[in-house]
């Protein structure tokens, strides 16, 4: 088994990472700093593979990799004064693709393309929350963001994730400030989008990934700070509640391996931190703590979280691989998963079974 890879060049706090595919087949690694830095590399080497991009920004908000209509992929940002799609191989080196006018769009994502419609990109600020056609600008959906209390955030969006629930049929799920989780797809036959809200049994923290069950089920999973929660999303259903013996679940990654979607949960503050992969179907930890953050920058902590981000990643070797980072301006790339079993401080779920949406399906 190969050696941690640990990528530095970042001068300050990195807490965005994106897989970003590329034409040849590789997959490449994207990460974005809060100076305004998107850095690039090769996963499986640990180079640099384009000159850094400065979004001459005060923090990248969010990255993404989206393929558009006519097959080229792109590497979304999102900054303070807009988002930007860039050609990953010319990195650093030109003006982006397009850029779209989406002023503090403090959460991004893609939606899945699906049978019917291609890839989409849904972003939220303090007004609004739109999906947007990447390849022309124009947006397919847009809802007004909920008025708070002045000096309060109020109930506003502030984490998103693309989700596919059909095979017509693509969305996204979000997460709004004091908890509140809310289903969003398009109704057949064009006629505007459908809300249905799922119920955590704990305040989701905005840890949250879609993937898919063991039989191709579209599942959702929310971290909080004490367990992760596992959602059917064709029923609205909780499938499995699961304690999570390192909480707080601070990010969450799906990892596609051979026979099964695993997670990849980062966790922790300063003192205690790193990357478990849990067992989405059993609700155990599997194998030891990957990713490991050293001394934070500056603060001891930032906003009481060491490991911001993390993403799974397809190696040029064909392995899966898990990347973090966090407060000490370190990307780090685990070894190839192989050989997965339950670690010992894995714990069972403390609760399976079924509850209704609140909608009652």
């Amino acid at each position: 088994m190969d050696d941690e890879l640990r990528l530095k060049g970042h001068g300050w706090i990195v807490h965005r990472l994106a897989a970003v595919p590329t034409p040849a087949g590789r997959t490449l690694l994207a990460s974005g700093d809060t100076e305004g830095t998107v850095r690039l590399w090769d996963p499986t080497t640990g180079e640099a593979v384009a000159r850094p991009l400065t979004l001459d920004e005060t923090v990248v908000q969010s990255l993404a990799a989206l393929r558009l209509a006519s097959g080229t992929q792109a590497l979304v940002t999102s900054a303070p004064r807009g988002i930007a799609l860039w050609d990953p191989a010319r990195l650093g080196d030109g003006p982006p693709l397009r850029h779209f006018a989406a002023p503090h769009a403090l959460a991004l994502a893609v939606v899945p393309a699906t049978a019917g419609r291609p890839e989409s990109l849904v972003t939220a600020d303090a007004q609004q929350v739109r999906v947007i056609d990447p390849n022309t600008g124009s947006v397919l959906f847009r809802c007004k963001q909920p008025e708070g209390r002045r000096g309060h955030v109020g109930a506003g969006v502030h984490r998103l994730t693309g989700v596919r629930i059909t095979d017509r049929t693509a969305g996204f799920a979000a997460i709004r400030y004091g908890g509140a989780v809310e289903l969003w797809y398009p109704r057949a036959r064009g006629r505007g989008w459908a809300m249905r809200q799922l119920d955590p049994g704990r305040r989701a923290r905005g840890a949250m990934e879609y993937f898919t069950g063991l039989r191709d089920e579209p599942r959702l999973a929310l971290g909080s700070v004490r367990g992760i929660e596992v959602w059917d999303l064709r029923t609205g259903r909780l499938m499995l509640d699961g304690d999570f013996a390192h909480g707080p679940c601070t990010a969450l990654a799906a990892v596609p391996l051979a026979r099964r979607t695993v997670l990849a949960a980062a966790f922790g503050t300063d003192r205690d931190a790193g990357v478990q992969l849990w067992d989405p179907e059993a609700g155990r930890e599997l194998g030891p703590v990957l990713n490991r953050p050293g001394p934070a920058f500056g603060r001891t902590s930032w906003g009481g979280v060491a490991v911001h981000a993390v993403v799974a990643l397809a190696g040029s070797d064909g392995a899966m691989r898990v990347a973090s980072a966090g407060n000490d301006g370190t990307v780090r790339v685990s070894p190839a998963m192989s050989g997965l079993t339950p670690s010992k401080e894995g714990r069972k779920p403390s609760r399976e079974g079924r509850r209704p949406s609140r909608d009652g399906r």
